[in-house]
C-alpha cells in the first residue's frame, strides 16, 4: 500500500509537469488529472469491500457511485483550467495553481477517508485472518499516507506558483 499511495501522488503531481500544447501531451495530462481525481475514490471503494463489504454498502448501494461522480465533478474544472493554461496566452497560472491545490486537497481528503475506512474495517472485523490482512494494509497505508501527506503539504505551500505555462512543443 505504501507504494500505491506514493505512485498515485506522483501521477497526480505529474499532471502539471507536461505543459505542452500538443494533443498527445494534453491527453496524457488529462489522463493523469482524471486518475488523480478518482484514485482516492478507488482506494475508498477497495477498503469498503476488503476483506468483506461494510454495512454501509449493503444499505446504500449507490454510495460508491456518488463518490465517483464527485471525483468526476472535481476533475472537470481541473481539466478545463489545465487545458487553457497550456493552450492560451493569458496569464491564468495563479488560477491553475489554486485549482491544482483544490485537486490536491481532494486527493488528501480521499486518502484520509480510505485510511479511516481501513481502520474501521480492522476494528469491526473479528476474523483473525482478515485482521492480519488488514493490519498489513493499514501499515502500508499509514506510511504511504504520511509520505504523501507531507508531500502535499509542501506542494500546497505555493512554492510552485505559475504565472503562465512554458511554451514548449513536442514537434
Amino acid at each position: 500500500m505504501f507504494f500505491v499511495y506514493l505512485q498515485l501522488f506522483a501521477v497526480n503531481t505529474n499532471a502539471w509537469s507536461l505543459p505542452f500544447p500538443d494533443l498527445p501531451a494534453i491527453i496524457a495530462c488529462n489522463v493523469f488529472l482524471f486518475s488523480g481525481c478518482l484514485i482516492g475514490i478507488v482506494l475508498i471503494h477497495f477498503h469498503l469491500v476488503f476483506p468483506k463489504p461494510v454495512k454501509l454498502l449493503t444499505r446504500f448501494k449507490w454510495f460508491p457511485m456518488v463518490l465517483y461522480i464527485t471525483g468526476t465533478i472535481v476533475y472537470i474544472p481541473y481539466s478545463v483550467i489545465q487545458y487553457y493554461w497550456v493552450t492560451s496566452d493569458r496569464e491564468i497560472g495563479s488560477l491553475y495553481s489554486t485549482v491544482d491545490r483544490i485537486g490536491l486537497v481532494w486527493l488528501s481528503l480521499t486518502f484520509t477517508l480510505a485510511f479511516t475506512t481501513a481502520i474501521y474495517q480492522f476494528v469491526t472485523n473479528n476474523n483473525t485472518l482478515s485482521r492480519n490482512q488488514l493490519r498489513m494494509v493499514i501499515i502500508g497505508s499509514f506510511f504511504g499516507f504520511s509520505a504523501t501527506a507531507s508531500g502535499i503539504s509542501n506542494y500546497s505551500s505555493g512554492k510552485h506558483c505559475f504565472t503562465s505555462a512554458p511554451r514548449w512543443s513536442l514537434s
